[in-house]
């Protein structure tokens, strides 16, 4: 009962079952995980469970061990060296409303003004695309 309570702590995004089947599809294969008693897979479970931030980041960790089963420390160590490339990154507005910074209405009715409808913009593109060229007249394809 401990075990669930522990495992299933909503701090934690990956499942204590997503953990269960993780490690046993991608590690009873691997030596040293038949001998093991049923509290050391229920330990290494808990351990992906913990350390890991997202599913994808438990299955990148569970499918780099291809020999030997895992010690705890392994699979540590192989969360944190994978575990940038999973981090979720704040967007960047979210970055700015932390820092107490806001979009200005004004400016932001003013830019919209200057650009004016989408198709004019577009004609603006193209004009500066054919001057760039040096030919006056420059078509789309």
């Amino acid at each position: 009962m401990l075990e669930r309570v522990v495992m299933n702590n909503p701090r934690y995004p990956v499942s204590e079952d997503l953990a269960m089947s993780l490690t046993v599809e991608h590690w009873s294969c691997l030596r040293g995980f038949s001998s093991m008693l049923p509290a050391g897979r229920l330990q290494l479970a808990r351990i992906l469970h913990q350390v890991t931030v997202s599913a994808d980041h438990a299955r990148a960790v569970a499918k780099t061990f291809d020999e030997l089963c895992p010690t705890p420390r392994e699979i540590r160590e192989t969360a944190e060296r994978l575990g940038d490339s999973f981090e979720h990154k704040p967007a960047p507005e979210e970055e700015w409303r932390r820092q107490g910074l806001r979009a200005d209405p004004v400016f932001s009715a003013q830019l919209l003004a200057r650009m004016g409808k989408p198709d004019q913009y577009d004609q603006l593109r193209w004009q500066g695309v054919s001057a760039d060229l040096k030919q006056p007249r420059f078509r789309r394809f």
